[in-house]
């Protein structure tokens, strides 16, 4: 979606591959056998061109010129994340009373900044914010493993169930809280004083020390 200059792009691709296989009867009951792979593409970008000139905003204090504040825009930001997991899982029934439930998980995540340029910021914030070309950042790789274990447990009055496991599970990076803050090529602002000398309550060139 684009609104005002701003878009907003965030998507995912999520191919997954899943095998189950049941197996009556073997080694201590009923086995319900399931593996499975996938793969998450994790893409965000926010770019910011606003149309409207000019590119800063005058601020007054009870109607006297007080600052000037101006943008870097046009800015165009990307953030990814590669997700590849496979795991494993076995539903085992034992009799008809007690069931367990028993599985690992591998993730390897992946993410990153991609290398990136912007061109020179719209006047007068092209000297502050001048055309430039950032490398990639990369984040740390992890790779987790997480296993789990969960059983039931029937009594015989056919009313009365008993659940308990034990888990591990792991904080998945998001692209918007974790990583978009340190992307060098999305919107900043910069405020300077700003001083009004020929009294028109408009800026003009002269009336800020960009330096």
């Amino acid at each position: 979606s684009t609104a005002h200059g701003r878009s907003w792009d965030h998507h995912r691709n999520h191919p997954k591959a899943v095998l189950t296989w049941y197996k009556p009867n073997w080694f201590l009951g009923n086995h319900e056998l399931k593996t499975g792979v996938e793969y998450l593409r994790d893409y965000a970008s926010t770019p910011f061109n606003p149309r409207e000139a000019p590119n800063y905003r005058l601020i007054f204090a009870n109607g006297v010129p007080l600052e000037l504040t101006t943008q870097n825009t046009p800015v165009f930001d990307v953030q990814r994340m590669d997700n590849i997991a496979a795991y494993a899982q076995d539903t085992l029934t034992l009799g008809r009373q007690l069931t367990l439930n028993l599985g690992v998980r591998y993730d390897y995540m992946n993410p990153f900044i991609p290398a990136s340029c912007r061109q020179a910021a719209h006047p007068p914030a092209d000297a502050l914010f001048p055309e430039q070309c950032f490398e990639q950042i990369q984040f740390n790789k992890q790779h987790l493993i997480a296993p789990r274990a969960r059983a039931v447990y029937a009594l015989g009055d056919a009313k009365t169930v008993f659940k308990g496991g034990w888990g591990r599970y792991y904080y998945r990076p998001t692209l918007g809280a974790d990583i978009a803050s340190a992307d060098p090529n999305r919107t900043a602002t910069a405020t300077f004083q700003w001083r009004d000398l020929n009294g028109n309550s408009d800026f003009d060139t002269g009336e800020v020390n960009f330096d």
